[in-house]
């Protein structure tokens, strides 16, 4: 299953901290405060746990299923990601397809807070969008050994007085249209079925990890 490679354990490790916040600083007017504040906790939780996670590396799934999935509207994402094929596809498939998806987000990349280095994040100006009901928070990551820095945006949607992700955007990739036009070359070819059932697959023994067998 191909996935978008440049940058992308930066981006998750920010992306996951982005979800780890109190529901008061969700619930904040800006987004970009949203954004500092959760980082800035995420990476204090890392340094708390620090011990814990070295001794067992899987407890960070669990961290990021209870902190994290709260903060991100994945029924939308998943709505996008599959686009035509969502309006095709049965209340069961949409669920499966949601559940699969989110497992593989979370136990793929969450790995990838275990190795954050504290590289330097710029915060750029806020977009909001004519409806000022969606926003986008722009960041730059610097990169080790000088290399060129990462620009990284959370697109949000608002619902009522709270901010949910609904997709990141890495050097002009998009999270959500990467995964759509690789499974929409799967389903195309397979069917959504076999997709879930990939999916399903590839989660499989992440989880027994995750269980310690």
């Amino acid at each position: 299953m191909k996935r978008p490679n440049r940058g992308w354990r930066c981006l998750m490790t920010l992306l996951w901290s982005f979800g780890c916040v109190a529901e008061a600083a969700v619930a904040a007017a800006n987004p970009q405060d949203v954004v500092r504040e959760t980082a800035d906790r995420m990476l204090a939780v890392l340094d708390q746990r620090r011990p814990e996670l070295e001794r067992d590396s899987t407890i960070i799934f669990g961290l990021v299923e209870q902190i994290v999935l709260p903060k991100f509207d994945f029924e939308r994402i998943s709505q996008t990601v599959l686009a035509r094929y969502w309006r095709r596809a049965s209340a069961a498939q949409r669920s499966d397809f949601i559940k699969e998806f989110r497992d593989l987000l979370v136990r793929t990349y969450s790995r990838a807070l275990l190795s954050y280095s504290g590289q330097p994040i710029t915060y750029l100006p806020v977009r909001y969008s004519a409806d000022g009901q969606q926003a986008t928070v722009a960041t730059q990551v610097s990169q080790a050994a000088g290399g060129p820095a990462l620009t990284i945006g959370y697109r949000l949607r608002q619902e009522g007085d709270r901010w949910r992700v609904i997709d990141v955007v890495i050097d002009g990739v998009s999270l959500v249209s990467s995964y759509r036009n690789s499974f929409s070359t799967q389903i195309n070819r397979e069917g959504l079925d076999r997709l879930i059932q990939t999916l399903q697959e590839h989660n499989r023994p992440l989880a027994r990890n995750e269980g310690g067998s």
